[in-house]
């Protein structure tokens, strides 16, 4: 089971809801984006990856910090079981997000409706 923040990138949008400038690693910087913490567990016998939970980082809404989302998320982890892996997957988790990104569309929306954003984010989840 691994746990991967992301950031999805809004840099062109001035009033949609949940962006806030962070720290984006694949930017090596600070971006205008939603940040979205993930669990996600990992299959090595066919080095797949399959989403299991998702948390949208939002600390202005919320008052959460960045570890939040991840205790939240390990307190429902008893009901999914993966495999324990030894090795480092940092790269092909990355990957894992830019393809997810790519694929299903999940930066392409441009509401302004923080609610939006969230369907727009569970749907492109869900997919």
């Amino acid at each position: 089971m691994l746990f991967d923040d992301t950031v999805l990138s809004k840099e062109h949008s001035h009033k949609i809801g949940l962006v806030r400038r962070q720290y984006s690693g694949s930017a090596h910087g600070i971006i205008k984006g939603i940040g979205v913490v993930s669990r996600v567990c990992f299959n090595p016998g066919t080095s797949g990856f399959r989403l299991i939970d998702y948390r949208i980082f939002n600390p202005g809404e919320d008052g959460k910090t960045r570890i939040d989302p991840v205790t939240d998320m390990l307190k429902n982890s008893t009901r999914h079981l993966c495999r324990r892996s030894k090795k480092r997957y940092l790269r092909t988790v990355e990957q894992f997000h830019r393809e997810d990104k790519q694929i299903t569309g999940l930066e392409c929306c441009q509401c302004r409706l923080s609610r939006s954003q969230r369907n727009h984010i569970a749907s492109a989840a869900l997919t």
